[in-house]
């Protein structure tokens, strides 16, 4: 991974796609982009000195994206409420990211 910027960007869009995907086959190839694309940001923050905040983001991230498209617990939440979570857990992560410029980039 080159550019968290761009990986947080594709993110959000896919987080954006799960409210007008409807086909369960198309849920799950989004769904696995973007654990695939959370892998790698983790690998490279993990790399870079293991910032503690980012990882928890990333976690928060995985998890929602997953509860927005039913592949995870939702906890009697919606999965819009988890698409709001899921773009916090990403605007969180792109801040401390930005706050640490050495780390994923």
């Amino acid at each position: 991974m080159k550019d968290w910027r761009l990986v947080v960007g594709k993110l959000s869009e896919i987080v954006k796609s799960s409210s007008t995907i409807t086909s369960a086959g198309e849920k799950a190839g989004f769904y696995a982009a973007a654990r695939v694309l959370l892998a790698d940001l983790e690998e490279a923050v993990k790399e870079d000195g293991s910032n503690a905040y980012a990882l928890e983001k990333i976690r928060n991230a995985k998890w929602h994206i997953g509860a927005a498209f039913g592949f995870d617990i939702g906890n009697e939440n919606s999965p819009e409420e988890h698409r709001v979570w899921a773009y916090a857990a990403l605007n969180s992560l792109k801040s401390t990211l930005e706050s640490h410029p050495s780390e994923a980039d």
